[in-house]
């Protein structure tokens, strides 16, 4: 299998954005304590008027729509927050319990009956077919050498934390392509700071239905939907036409 950059980069944490005791740290800047009050008055809305520059300078390229505290980056410096929200119903069950993200387990059923399990509707419709080939497929490293035989079309599922994270494979009814689909599901707490940043080529952000910034390039897109987090991928590139049509066809645009 292609490694698909898009779908492998989400999820990283990146300490370098922005939260917001870092945004309060740059307010302050102005407000130097007892010695501030002597200074002159014109010299005193100098220094807020730097601190405040310095403040949006850190926000260039970003959307205020979504939560601060979970960014999205590409390697230009442009990007947009995520509108995340908590789902304190989910259901976990023993089974998925404390399984790591680097090594997610494998569930040998349909995705729609796996989110039934967890009490989260994720997206998938009618557009989509879900039963997929579940043979093993041979898997070889760079050199064609064989490595294992996988299971690569049941879902995967990871709950460590306070995020669940869902991987599930749909076909395009239209495209006549199978799509990768990545769902990550926050629950419990927020984290301080969550951030994704990747290298991108040629790209382009669209806005979705509910008002919300989607990146999309030749192989997939990245946004939040109704309070989660969602990449989706194709092994190769297929183009932003085809990529926008699963998009449409899963309801967000």
């Amino acid at each position: 299998m292609k490694n698909n950059k898009l779908i492998n980069a989400i999820g990283t944490v990146d300490d370098r954005h922005i939260r917001e005791d870092e945004f309060s740290g740059i307010a302050k800047l102005g407000d130097t304590g007892a010695a501030e009050k002597r200074k002159p008055k014109r010299l005193r809305v100098v220094l807020i008027a730097a601190a405040t520059a310095a403040a949006l300078a850190m926000c260039v390229g970003f959307s205020r729509l979504g939560d601060p505290r979970y960014s999205f980056k590409t390697g230009d410096g442009t990007g947009f927050y995520f509108e995340v929200k908590l789902k304190n119903d989910i259901i976990i069950p023993e089974e998925y319990r404390n399984t790591d993200v680097t090594d997610p387990a494998i569930a040998e059923k349909l995705p729609s009956e796996l989110f039934k399990e967890f009490n989260v509707n994720l997206l998938i419709n009618d557009n989509f077919s879900e039963e997929l080939d579940f043979t093993p497929v041979k898997i070889s490293n760079t050199n064609g050498e064989f490595v294992e035989m996988r299971d690569i079309n049941h879902p995967r599922v990871a709950a460590s934390g306070n995020m669940v994270v869902f991987e599930y494979r749909l076909y395009s009814k239209k495209l006549d392509k199978e799509v990768s689909v990545r769902a990550e599901v926050f629950c419990n707490s927020h984290f301080q700071s969550y951030g994704m940043e990747i290298d991108a080529g040629e790209y382009e952000y669209i806005t979705l239905k509910d008002g919300s910034d989607c990146y999309v390039d030749n192989s997939g897109a990245v946004f939040a939907h109704d309070g989660v987090k969602y990449s989706i991928g194709f092994e190769d590139k297929v183009g932003f036409d085809a990529v926008k049509q699963v998009l449409r066809d899963l309801g967000v645009l």
